[in-house]
């Protein structure tokens, strides 16, 4: 499937797209999918030193956005920090997308943006199906 085409297919997604978190999933996507080189996570053998952090700084991230603290410097920090680990943190950020508790839903804004800046295909399916999780 050529670029242009899922481009259009995903346009055509975004424009029944009504709330705000499934504005923010839609738009990630098609910038992940139209942007993003074939990127594939090298195995340097630090995936666990990799989850670990992941997981450090998901709890940062919730903490701050259930303080208020979102859209502030050290969420920022915090999120760019996740980006900054790069390829080998997507599948933990992905099962991260895939099972936010009910109380957690304003992950499914923040974490969209994180592997967008990360930009691997392969969170493209996670993010779709959080589409549906945003109705």
């Amino acid at each position: 499937m050529s670029i242009s085409s899922r481009g259009a297919s995903l346009l055509s997604t975004i424009r029944t797209v009504r709330s705000h978190c499934c504005f923010t999933v839609s738009m990630t996507v098609l910038l992940v999918v139209l942007t993003a080189p074939m990127i594939v996570a090298e195995d340097t053998g630090a995936a666990s030193s990799v989850d670990a952090e992941v997981g450090r700084l998901l709890k940062r991230l919730n903490q701050q956005q259930t303080n208020g603290q979102a859209c502030t410097d050290p969420w920022a920090k915090t999120m760019r920090a996740m980006i900054e680990l790069g390829p080998d943190a997507v599948p933990e950020l992905i099962a991260a997308l895939e099972q936010p508790p009910d109380e957690e839903r304003y992950m499914l804004r923040s974490l969209p943006f994180i592997l967008q800046g990360i930009g691997d295909p392969r969170a493209v399916p996670s993010l779709v199906q959080t589409l549906v999780k945003c109705n």
